[in-house]
């Protein structure tokens, strides 16, 4: 059930960043793919 629920935010999260709910996200999927990387790198650390 952990996997779902974990896939579900994930969706959740890229709609949210397609959508542009977030600051300084700017429309494109460069941009988009630079903000998921940089979150990922944010929370790895």
């Amino acid at each position: 059930m952990t996997s779902a629920k974990n896939t579900l935010k994930g969706i959740e999260t890229h709609r949210a960043i397609k959508k542009g709910h977030f600051a300084n996200n700017e429309p494109g999927v460069l941009n988009e793919v630079a903000f998921v990387a940089n979150l990922f790198r944010s929370a790895a650390a």
